[in-house]
């Protein structure tokens, strides 16, 4: 049986203006592919830089009755070793590991200073953020209202004492939170001091900010982005350095 010509024809014209109408656009719809990484060897590839903005919550000391801040604030350099240690970490490459050109660093301008204090901030809206601690959902939206006043988007760090709310509320305090475009950071360094854990909290953080989830803590391998934060979990897979290398800002 021969096809109705102009049937065919119609038919074919209708396609050709589909396709016109919507830019070149598949009529046949597909469910989206699974994310690929398998980029350009990152050997061969320019070192990508991204530049922190890090800031502190300043708790509140009481003496003779009243609040006053704190004086123990941690130095520009402790916290640019801090961002030297873990771009090592990202760029090693050891055995199966992916050495991943990125570099995690501060600004020109506030490395010129590097024996001052980071910037800081202080609210008297709860006893928690006086004594420099995030409990619960109001003194998260409190800390990142503050930072953004301050401008520190993309890439804002935000250290404090204690974090104790991250989306919800647990018994146990978290290391690092990761919310809504900013990370908060319960330092563990003491007197400039860091353990290499604490190097290795940054770089889980930041690929939370370039929205690395975390991987499962029975985990084969000990990949940075483990729910488990140790000082043993240095590897990075070519997801996490393809999305760590993204330089859109966050």
């Amino acid at each position: 049986m021969k096809p109705n010509r102009l049937a065919v024809f119609l038919v074919l014209a209708l396609c050709f203006v589909m396709i016109g109408l919507s830019g070149c656009t598949r009529i046949t719809i597909k469910p989206p592919t699974a994310k690929t990484c398998n980029v350009a060897p990152f050997a061969d590839q320019s070192e990508v830089v991204h530049t922190l903005n890090v800031a502190r919550l300043r708790p509140m000391i009481e003496v003779d009755g009243e609040n006053i801040a704190s004086d123990n604030a941690p130095k520009i350099s402790m916290v640019a070793n801090l961002l030297d240690q873990a771009t090592e970490i990202a760029q090693e490459g050891e055995g199966n590991d992916v050495a991943c050109k990125v570099r995690l660093t501060m600004s020109p301008q506030t490395m010129l200073n590097p024996d001052q204090a980071v910037r800081e901030f202080n609210s008297n809206q709860s006893e928690c953020l006086r004594k420099g601690k995030i409990c619960e959902e109001t003194d998260f939206n409190e800390v990142i209202n503050q930072a953004s006043n301050m401008n520190m988007k993309p890439n804002a760090i935000i250290l404090v004492e204690e974090i104790g709310w991250c989306g919800q509320t647990e018994v146990d305090t978290y290391w690092g939170c990761t919310l809504r475009g900013y990370t908060i950071i319960e330092s563990a360094c003491q007197e400039g001091l860091c353990p290499k854990s604490e190097s290795v909290l940054w770089l889980h953080e930041f690929g939370h900010l370039k929205d690395r989830p975390d991987l499962a803590s029975n985990s084969p391998k000990p990949y940075v982005m483990s729910g488990v934060i140790d000082a043993q979990n240095t590897h990075l897979t070519k997801c996490d350095c393809f999305d760590l290398r993204d330089k859109r800002s966050q």
